[in-house]
């Protein structure tokens, strides 16, 4: 989860009101607790997705559009940080292309 809350402090920084965050979990703090830097709301997830079709149980991301349609769904996993990266790479390039920003 760290190495999520560290991806997402970073698109939050660059794009900070295109980024939504859902968080659904017992206790909303642990993201403070674990360096978040961005706005979340919590959720109680199976409101959106039945857990039925996407169990829930180590952090999921969802790349949607403004619509709510979901394009791509990311499960990351516990010692495959090259998985999250990949996922938050392409993030990235989806953004820079739709938001180009000059640094």
């Amino acid at each position: 989860m760290i190495e999520e809350i560290r991806h997402l402090n970073v698109l939050n920084k660059k794009y900070g009101d295109k980024v939504q965050v859902f968080y659904n979990g017992v206790q909303a703090a642990i993201l403070e607790n674990l360096g978040a830097e961005f706005r979340y709301e919590h959720i109680a997830f199976e409101d959106i997705i039945p857990v039925d079709i996407l169990p829930i149980g180590n952090p999921v991301s969802l790349l949607a559009d403004r619509n709510g349609i979901v394009h791509v769904i990311h499960r990351a996993e516990v010692g495959y940080l090259e998985k999250s990266r990949d996922f938050y790479d392409g993030v990235h390039s989806i953004f820079e292309s739709i938001y180009y920003t000059v640094e």
